[in-house]
């Protein structure tokens, strides 16, 4: 064996990144702490939305269900705030309730190319991806 090639492996297994592994049970966070980061996330974004909304001078009339949706989803999320889920399954069929209002806005919302549109499409993802991490929690 040539010696620089014991010295090429020798380098490529130095600077391998180590794997990345479970963190202990104790580390992660409680189910109670991620669904209450999950609803604090939701609200925030879903705030963010009204907001958006109320600034757009192109907003039409014919968007109104979306409006309502939006609220509809907000409001639900606000009340899981108060409800004591006796367990993970239990926040996700409300949750994926919540997620759903959003969802139906982003089909029903007429325009394409702006803003809200992307926000909403992001708030729908969010959903998804904060139920899985739910679920993986609890």
């Amino acid at each position: 064996m040539n010696p620089n090639q014991h010295r090429t492996e020798f380098s490529m297994n130095a600077t391998a990144k180590p794997r990345a592994r479970k963190a202990p049970a104790a580390a992660r966070p409680t189910f109670e702490q991620i669904s209450a980061l999950a609803l604090d996330k939701a609200e925030e974004d879903i705030k963010r939305l009204v907001s958006i909304r109320c600034a757009d001078e192109h907003w039409l009339d014919a968007d109104h269900d979306v409006d309502y949706a939006v609220e509809l989803a907000l409001s639900h999320i606000r009340a899981m705030r108060t409800t004591a889920f006796k367990d993970g399954a239990e926040f996700s069929l409300s949750w994926l309730k919540a997620g759903a209002a959003i969802n139906l806005a982003s089909r029903a919302f007429s325009r394409t190319g702006c803003a809200y549109e992307r926000c909403l499409k992001d708030a729908g993802r969010m959903f998804a991806q904060l139920a899985e991490l739910v679920e993986f929690v609890g």
